[in-house]
């Protein structure tokens, strides 16, 4: 069951308007997005670097950080500028638990706002992204830290 804080993030991030390449390199990992959005998840180190530059950093498929998405804080969630106001605004929506990182929010089917695992965001890009998710579980699985 999802807890009233979620339900509300969850409604206020799906009353958002719809958000309108480059790549990252992550210690030896180089991350660049395709054509078709998608990464091959198990090439990715289990780090937010990582996970940042592939699937929520600009030209990605998340791409949380752009103008006119949460850029500035919408629906309760502040991606900002760069990789640490991401991970600093996730922990703060409370989608990222530091206590018990891999039952955070945000590879929860149940509470999840990231279309991935069930929810509305991206608007622009809905649907499912199985590299995505399992990035992002093995990230949490490994601490969800900001490395």
């Amino acid at each position: 069951m999802r807890s009233p804080t979620l339900v509300l993030i969850s409604v206020f991030v799906s009353v958002l308007t719809a958000c309108s390449g480059g790549g990252t390199s992550s210690g030896s990992t180089t991350v660049q997005p395709g054509d078709s959005g998608a990464q091959d998840a198990a090439s990715l180190p289990a780090s937010w670097s990582a996970v940042y530059g592939a699937y929520f950093g600009p030209g990605t498929p998340g791409h949380c950080g752009n103008a006119g998405c949460h850029a500035t804080t919408r629906g309760g969630f502040l991606c900002g500028p760069n990789k640490d106001t991401c991970y600093q605004g996730l922990v703060n929506a409370s989608l990222v638990s530091l206590k018990t990182p891999a039952s955070s929010a945000i590879v929860d089917t149940s509470s999840s706002p990231l279309t991935w695992f069930g929810g509305l965001m991206p608007q622009d890009n809905q649907g499912p992204n199985a590299d995505a998710a399992t990035a992002l579980k093995a990230w949490v699985a490994a601490g969800a830290q900001n490395d």
